[in-house]
């Protein structure tokens, strides 16, 4: 396993090629090089780039771009993006380069001296690569993923793809407001400085979200941050923001990146001090209808999970799986049981 590239440059080399890769499998924005790049700056280290490249006649046929870290004198692999990626980066242009890039692997891992786990979570349900790493790394799992839901536009009609029951509730939640007497303000920005210029107050209802529904928000931990707004600030040509506003307060907000006919759903929430109002739903519906009425765009990529208002609207599911590997088996039982001693800790 040789050392790999700085964290600024993990992708230079390569970046050209992994380009075209992910254009040939319709790799989504979640999983693109710039978006590794943006997780690299956040996550390098304690995470260090390690990336796979399998040549062909014409170029490479297949990259994983993996990352990397010791941790209690063992190896930690993962995909770069990290342990919980909206969608695998690793890529093959097909099956006899997945067979190659999975032998590449398993040959690195096979040459290490310390013992190692191998986690490649998001990939897609059926990808040749599953199977040629499960045939030759015998200490395995195959398990599920995080499906992602998506809504594919083909006739420009509301009703083709919102129910009556989310219609009927958009509106009865909209002549409550009306009713109280407050102010229903609904906005699309497109203004990369104007979208920027709202970070504190989407920042601020994120976390009383996540507080609300866990006590707790990932964005306490300095990498998570980073990442989050390192995304922004990489993709700002791209961002598209929908606000909903209630006597002037963020009420809930659709924060998008868009690329070509597609619109990337990369955070959503509502401010749960409206919650009576529903201000996530009429978020949803609006960027269903926004999306439906842009004959510019063509799909919504709700990114992944399954939770009920992405699945209400979406008109087709990716199924995905994660394959985790280890060196041994006494490694695997190691870590199931820290795991399991950890786990209760973490929600006391």
């Amino acid at each position: 396993m040789g050392e790999g590239p700085p964290c600024g440059g993990a992708l230079g080399h390569c970046a050209s090629a992994l380009d075209a890769l992910h254009r040939q499998r319709a790799t989504p924005i979640s999983g693109s090089r710039l978006w590794l790049e943006s997780w690299t700056r956040a996550y390098c280290p304690p995470w260090e780039p390690w990336v796979l490249v399998i040549a062909g006649g014409r170029g490479p046929v297949a990259i994983a771009p993996l990352a990397r870290r010791r941790v209690a004198g063992m190896v930690q692999i993962t995909s770069l993006g990290g342990p919980s990626p909206d969608h695998s980066p690793v890529v093959a242009a097909d099956e006899p380069a997945a067979h190659e890039l999975a032998e590449a692997i398993t040959r690195d891992l096979d040459a290490m001296r310390r013992p190692w786990s191998l986690h490649l979570p998001q990939i897609e349900q059926g990808d040749p690569l599953l199977d040629a790493l499960a045939a030759r790394l015998p200490h395995h799992l195959v398990a599920a993923g995080s499906d992602r839901p998506r809504l594919r536009i083909r006739e420009r009609n509301a009703r083709g793809y919102l129910s009556r029951n989310i219609r009927s509730s958009a509106a009865r939640h909209r002549n409550l407001i009306a009713r109280h007497g407050r102010q229903l303000d609904v906005a699309w920005e497109e203004d990369r400085g104007t979208v920027l210029g709202h970070l504190d107050e989407i920042i601020d209802v994120h976390r009383q979200r996540d507080l609300d529904l866990r006590g707790a928000t990932t964005l306490d931990d300095p990498h998570v941050d980073h990442f989050y707004r390192q995304v922004l600030t990489d993709h700002e040509p791209q961002l598209r923001l929908l606000t909903v506003r209630i006597d002037g307060a963020l009420a809930a907000y659709t924060l998008c990146l868009r690329r070509d006919r597609e619109l990337f759903v990369y955070d959503n929430r509502m401010n749960p001090a409206l919650a009576a109002y529903a201000p996530g739903l009429l978020a949803t519906v609006e960027t269903v209808v926004h999306t439906m009425t842009d004959d510019t765009l063509d799909l919504v990529d709700w990114g992944a999970g399954r939770q009920r208002f992405k699945l209400g609207c979406a008109n087709e599911v990716e199924s995905m799986t994660r394959f985790t590997a280890w060196s041994s088996r006494t490694v695997q039982r190691t870590l199931d049981l820290r795991r399991r001693l950890i786990a209760p800790s973490r929600t006391r």
